[in-house]
């Protein structure tokens, strides 16, 4: 059968006019203009990539992305990022190898013998990411005065965030 005598949704030899179907259809082709647009694509294959999934788990570790931006600011020794961040020294301690682990910091002595922790290629290589970040949250995010008010990596726990965040929203 000639294409101009099959159904133009369906195209199947002698079908007729399904409006499910061609719902459907629709659907999946606004949805699929609709991540080319957005770049959900890009997103899947970004989450679906091995080493951009283990990276983000690595890197979303509480406390982790804050040392980084600690020592992409000039903090090098231990004391410096647990004061700071307000982190547990056993806490900082672990993600700290974590981040030497992964080739992120690298670990070296001081004239006093102090371990100090210093930024490798790799580990610079995340400042403008960093710095991106921080342009968004800038231009995009309002947050509440409990959290604008509270040392860095802490949050007021009595604090009524939700309250806050409603009446912004309204």
């Amino acid at each position: 059968m000639p294409p101009s005598e099959m159904s133009p949704v369906t195209r199947t030899p002698g079908s007729s006019f399904c409006p499910r179907h061609a719902a459907g259809l629709f659907l999946s082709t606004i949805s699929k203009e609709r991540k080319e647009e957005t770049g959900m694509d890009q997103c899947r294959q970004l989450t679906e990539d091995k080493h951009v999934r283990r990276i983000l788990e690595l890197l979303g570790e509480r406390w982790t992305l804050l040392i980084v931006a600690e020592a992409l600011s000039g903090h090098t020794h231990f004391d410096e990022f647990e004061k700071s961040l307000g982190v547990a020294p056993s806490t900082l301690a672990v993600r700290l190898r974590l981040l030497v682990e992964i080739g992120v910091l690298e670990r070296r002595g001081d004239r006093c013998n102090r371990l100090t922790y210093h930024l490798t290629e790799a580990g610079l290589a995340l400042g403008p990411s960093f710095d991106l970040l921080s342009q968004w949250a800038k231009e995009r995010m309002e947050f509440p005065d409990a959290v604008n008010n509270q040392p860095k990596g802490r949050v007021n726990p009595d604090a009524d965030i939700k309250g806050d965040m409603d009446a912004e929203i309204r």
